[in-house]
């Protein structure tokens, strides 16, 4: 049974579509009694509000740049190539996480998290 859910995400604003489904899909989760964990690599937690209204959605927010509003071009690259500290964070909370009684849900990944793909547990 599904006890917890993990949404990866590039950004905790919604600024696109791809964002407001990963919105969405996490309030929907929560409303059903999921432990949600919003897992994103740009933005302030406190600026999604709607999120912040449940108590069942845990934002976490790594604090990076998106790529293409990085000021710094070779930091930019670097963290697109991959990005060693998302990794690591990712890793941290899915050990923390029973994997029979969790589901990873991948929104976008393309500006910070995109070469999670290559994460090994």
């Amino acid at each position: 049974m599904v006890k917890n859910a993990v949404i990866v995400t590039d950004e905790v604003e919604v600024t696109n579509g791809a964002a407001n489904v990963a919105q969405d899909t996490a309030i929907l989760l929560a409303q059903r009694g999921i432990k949600v964990y919003f897992f994103a690599g740009a933005g302030d937690i406190r600026a999604n509000k709607q999120l912040n209204d449940f108590p069942d959605i845990k934002v976490i927010s790594l604090g990076f740049t998106v790529m293409n509003k990085n000021p710094n071009a070779l930091r930019a690259a670097f963290e697109g190539f991959y990005n060693f500290r998302a990794a690591a964070a990712l890793r941290k909370l899915l050990g923390t996480l029973d994997r029979s009684e969790t589901v990873v849900h991948v929104h976008t990944w393309s500006q910070i998290l995109f070469h999670l793909a290559y994460l090994r547990q």
